[in-house]
């Protein structure tokens, strides 16, 4: 479920998991966007960009699923009106991304995460991925933890430290005011 947006027109923060049916009626279906000239087209890049990686997995016969989750997150998920994109991580299981190198197919996986530019273009979706990967034990000073691992822990940590964040005064960068979680985002499963 959605919760209600705070005051300054943000999720409260924290990550809630939900549904792209509860995200439509919340941000595009809703009385507060009757007038948006933009959610409807961005909804509708965003089930595109899903589609396409159900169609990376259908190629690759993938052994379990590459696709994680999708963190939503910024103006398409507040009460900005027209929002300019909808901002996201897709959660992308390393491991079975990784199994399926050199299968038919597989260059799609890039196509989808490294290739910022073209996907906002076409998706009106501006991704920020996240390579997942299991660790047993994170909490185990004896465990070294792997390249992979580690990068892993860093970059969720960093992304979902920054969609907590509100630029702050109308600031275009970052500052240290901004810092201080102030928002929520969403959770797709995928």
């Amino acid at each position: 479920m959605i919760p209600e947006l705070t005051a300054d027109g943000h999720l409260p923060p924290g990550r809630y998991r939900v549904t792209l049916e509860a995200i439509r009626d919340r941000f595009v279906a809703h009385e507060d966007f009757a007038g948006s000239s933009s959610r409807a087209r961005l909804f509708g890049g965003l089930v595109e960009y899903l589609i396409a990686w159900e169609d990376v997995q259908a190629m690759t016969s993938a052994n379990g699923r590459i696709l994680k989750s999708l963190w939503l997150a910024g103006s398409f998920t507040s009460s900005v009106v027209d929002p300019r994109d909808v901002d996201a991580t897709p959660i992308v299981n390393g491991v079975v991304a990784d199994s399926v190198v050199g299968r038919p197919g597989s260059k799609g996986i890039k196509r989808l995460i490294q290739h910022r530019d073209s996907i906002k273009a076409r998706y009106g979706v501006e991704i920020f991925p996240v390579r997942w990967h299991p660790i047993e034990h994170p909490f185990d000073p004896k465990v070294d933890l792997t390249g992979d691992e580690a990068a892993y822990l860093s970059d969720r940590g960093k992304m979902d430290d920054w969609w907590q964040r509100c630029r702050v005064n109308g600031e275009d960068a970052p500052t240290a005011a901004s810092c201080e979680t102030r928002r929520g985002y969403l959770e797709v499963i995928a």
